[in-house]
């Protein structure tokens, strides 16, 4: 298999033998450690790795979430503190999922970007901010509302996404 550090260490020899110029040895130096490199970053067959994710399926347990706090972001949609509270029976709807656990912990605190909980008052902002929660969804610290957790059945997608029903 080709070895591209072999090249770098054979790379003096060769530029020897061509008689270059100071500048034309740097430049064709350059171009075969950067050649190199890049070919480093490749996958195994020239190609670059897959991504991971995809074929993912979710199933979706109901229940309730209480907004703990609402917090701007400076550069970036505000985010949503929120604990989840499932409603429907989790046995149930998930079997031997392992992320059971993780769903019913009620202590747990998630916190959400606003674009990531799929509110429909949002659809038209491109960076919600704390006050686009408040005036447009009617979004208020301390309020309970409806959500959907869409937890990981199979696939290596995002374990549980919870999302606002409703709003």
């Amino acid at each position: 298999m080709f070895h591209p550090v072999c090249y770098i260490y054979e790379c003096p020899l060769i530029l020897y033998r061509l008689k270059l110029n100071r500048f034309n040895k740097f430049i064709l130096g350059f171009l075969i450690v950067t050649i190199s490199l890049f070919s480093l970053c490749a996958g195994n067959d020239g190609n670059p790795p897959e991504a991971v994710g995809g074929n993912c399926s979710y199933k979706n347990v109901n229940g309730r979430c209480t907004i703990l706090s609402l917090t701007d972001n400076p550069m970036s949609p505000a985010s949503v503190k929120h604990t989840f509270t499932p409603m429907d029976d989790v046995d149930l709807v998930l079997g031997e999922n392992e992320l059971k656990n993780s769903l019913t912990n009620t202590g747990r605190v998630y916190t959400e970007s606003s674009k990531d909980l799929g509110l429909a008052c949002l659809k038209d902002v491109s960076t919600p901010k704390k006050e686009d929660l408040e005036k447009k969804c009617n979004i208020k610290e301390s309020m309970i509302v409806q959500c959907i957790a869409k937890v990981l059945d199979s696939g290596t997608c995002t374990p549980i996404i919870i999302l606002f029903d409703g709003l």
